[in-house]
């Protein structure tokens, strides 16, 4: 009987991504909206669904508490990949929500100390790095590939980032030794080291004691730092930096980015750049010479939301006095993450893991079975 009920919720919970899923996919592509309608509603039926389960014996008290956990995770990635304008919030919300709608029983080890919505981040982001490659293989020349990789693989740049990923590196395995094991976490440090570079990492001063704090660990850490487990997660991390760094960082900048003159820019529109300002100079991001830069202090942000009427206003008046020089700024095309975030969480909820352990599972097994059958 209890089984009945476990899969009579476990449909509610798949309807409801469904429901949401579809009719944000539509409200993106017709309006490049996500209505907040529906992620409440969608928030409101899984609490409701969350609380019949617990009452009547499905869920105890320890899946809760990892429901409640792998939901603020997914929250904080969520409002990560906001911050880097990487996706809008309205992207951020749904994400979130459909995370929730995920029942965690469903993942294939949900017992594990790691954050589950990792899974459904791969399987969205592998999804939307399939849309990327398309439109990469289709617009980028070879001009614009060598630029790529002379900024990601330049000697400054890799120096910059071995040092940075071994610090943070240092830090995450101290909180997760001394304070709580949260797994696997090559993706927090990825994640964490963009948001830092965006904020922090420009500034030598910011940057020097962000090394001096993740080196001196090592004195803690020597033991685990001189494990051969350490370096594989080491080197797994830098290759997963690459490739994110890579797909959703530098090369859109070619793909999904035009010059355009500021006068004909109009509220919504999704900037590409930030402006700074160096020694009472206003710079365009694009106009910063390369690696870490000192006495930057931000003016305008660019976000994944759009340029607001205030701002284009205040831009202009910095214009119109000549305190920037560049009249052209880099403008994004707007990219529908919504289809992306709905079919990448119901192939989680289907399947329980991600695609590619799926995939690889998969070859193992018909490997296994050829074997057999000669």
């Amino acid at each position: 009987m209890m089984s009945y009920v476990v899969l009579l919720i476990n449909l509610f919970f798949l309807s409801i991504l469904v429901f949401i899923g579809c009719i944000s996919t539509y409200t993106d592509i017709k309006f490049f909206k996500i209505r907040n309608k529906y992620i409440l509603f969608g928030l409101i039926a899984s609490l409701i669904l969350y609380f019949v389960s617990y009452i009547s014996g499905i869920y105890n008290n320890y899946v809760i508490l990892k429901v409640l956990i792998n939901f603020i995770f997914s929250f904080v990635i969520a409002l990560v990949f906001w911050e880097l304008s990487i996706w809008s919030a309205g992207d951020a919300k749904l994400f979130s929500i459909l995370t929730l709608l995920i029942p965690i029983t469903l993942y294939y080890k949900y017992d594990e100390k790691t954050f589950l919505g990792l899974y459904n981040l791969i399987n969205i982001f592998l999804l939307i790095m399939l849309k990327f490659f398309y439109e990469f293989y289709t617009r980028l020349d070879k001009k614009m590939i060598s630029n790529i990789f002379k900024d990601i693989f330049s000697a400054d740049s890799l120096i910059n980032m071995f040092l940075v990923i071994f610090a943070s590196s240092n830090l995450f395995l101290f909180f997760s030794t001394y304070v709580f094991n949260i797994g696997n976490y090559s993706i927090y440090i990825i994640l964490m080291i963009l948001l830092l570079r965006q904020n922090l990492l420009k500034n030598k001063i910011s940057r020097k004691w962000f090394l001096i704090i993740g080196f001196t660990l090592s004195v803690f850490l020597y033991k685990e730092i001189f494990a051969l487990s350490y370096l594989f997660r080491y080197s797994k991390t830098i290759f997963l930096f690459i490739l994110f760094n890579m797909f959703f960082i530098e090369m859109p900048k070619y793909v999904f980015e035009y010059k355009k003159l500021f006068s004909k820019i109009k509220r919504g529109t999704i900037v590409g750049e930030s402006i700074f300002r160096q020694n009472k100079k206003y710079i365009w991001e694009s106009d910063l010479e390369n690696g870490v830069n000192d006495n930057l202090e931000i003016v305008f942000k660019k976000t994944a939301k759009g340029i607001t009427n205030s701002e284009i206003d205040d831009i202009n008046k910095l214009i119109s006095e000549k305190k920037i020089k560049n009249k052209e700024i880099n403008v994004c095309e707007h990219t529908c993450f919504a289809p992306y975030i709905f079919a990448g969480s119901l192939f989680t909820f289907l399947l329980g893991t991600t695609i590619y352990s799926l995939i690889g599972s998969l070859i193992v097994y018909g490997y296994e079975y050829l074997i057999v059958l000669l």
